[in-house]
């Protein structure tokens, strides 16, 4: 019998909704430090407005590491979960339980070993429950692929440029690639959860089809029925 994953996919699809209102508040954050800066250049500034907003920066930054942070580590416990789920049912799967945690944390391979686990997870939960016309298209997974790597690549480009912060070009430069960033991450946890819903949806239904008599089941409880 398939474990239970529902407490882990529910708490992935809260952090990631809660993922997607800091990273629009810390949009909007860096729209309005832009406004700042350009009000600095023309030496038109508050420095009690200065203040509030690195402070404001800051909070944002902490709460979207921690969220970040969270986030990641409750993906991988359902990521997990619905691999050895999937192995315990009997489906055809290429990699160990293992791989489901580790390959994230390999470099080059993590570039793409958790895509395709992820798409045995649609593909090869649905295969063990429906028919062939069922199946509902494994499209999202690459997509959701492709925003999770851009949003990566993104975020790693700003985290360099933040590093040039001695000057108010740098600084601009900084907000705009957060911006960005932050903007990117939106859609890419928006594709996260609809993934994660829709996948753990495939898995109740496995299971619960798991837990139907099988039809040489049903013929001996008839047999025990008509001999009582």
């Amino acid at each position: 019998m398939v474990r239970d994953n529902s407490q882990r996919a529910k708490v992935v699809q809260i952090l990631f909704f809660c993922l997607m209102a800091i990273h629009a508040v810390n949009a909007f954050g860096n729209y309005l430090q832009i406004q700042l800066l350009n009000r600095l250049q023309k030496g038109v500034y508050n420095e009690e407005e200065a203040s509030n907003n690195d402070i404001r920066q800051q909070l944002l930054a902490i709460a979207i590491l921690i969220l970040t942070i969270l986030s990641i580590v409750y993906f991988i416990m359902w990521f997990r979960r619905a691999y050895y789920n999937l192995q315990l049912a009997g489906g055809r799967t290429n990699f160990t339980e293992g791989w489901a945690a580790g390959a994230w944390f390999v470099p080059f391979l993590n570039l793409v070993r958790p895509y395709q686990i992820m798409t045995e997870i649609w593909n090869d939960t649905q295969s063990l429950n429906y028919s062939k016309a069922e199946r509902k298209s494994g499209a999202i997974v690459g997509v959701w692929w492709t925003m999770y790597l851009i949003s990566n690549i993104v975020s790693s480009v700003s985290a360099r440029i933040y590093t040039d912060t001695e000057s108010i070009e740098g600084l601009l430069d900084s907000s705009w690639a957060d911006l960005w960033s932050s903007s990117l991450e939106i859609p890419a946890a928006i594709l996260a959860v609809v993934m994660v819903r829709q996948a753990h949806q495939f898995e109740l239904e496995l299971s619960a089809y798991q837990q139907l008599p099988k039809e040489e089941d049903s013929e001996n409880l008839l047999g025990n029925i008509v001999v009582e």
